[in-house]
């Protein structure tokens, strides 16, 4: 769906890399996984906080992936060592061209 990494990319962004000094990196991943699709941004930034993932546009991602794709679709917020965070959204593999 249109737009739907905006919120996660951001995130990476503003919580991950911005309050390093150094920067950082964000790197995309997509893989089908049989019937599903995985889309992954990976940042080697400063990991997850106890508040980090509650806020407005990840609970509004969540709530478009439930009202679009019901169970079948996911979003995934982990710790990626030795530091960063991995954030991934997966939902329904689509063979149909619309």
């Amino acid at each position: 769906p249109p737009m739907l990494l905006m919120s996660v990319v951001e995130n990476a962004i503003k919580h991950g890399l911005e309050p390093q000094a150094e920067g950082g990196t964000i790197r995309l991943e997509a893989r089908r996984r049989g019937e599903r699709v995985a889309v992954a941004v990976i940042d080697n930034g400063r990991g997850l906080g106890a508040k980090i993932g509650n806020g407005v546009g990840l609970t509004n991602l969540r709530g478009r992936l439930r009202a679009l794709y019901a169970d079948n679709g996911r979003f995934i917020l982990e710790e990626q060592p030795p530091h960063g965070a991995r954030a991934t959204v997966e939902i329904p593999f689509d063979t149909d061209e619309k």
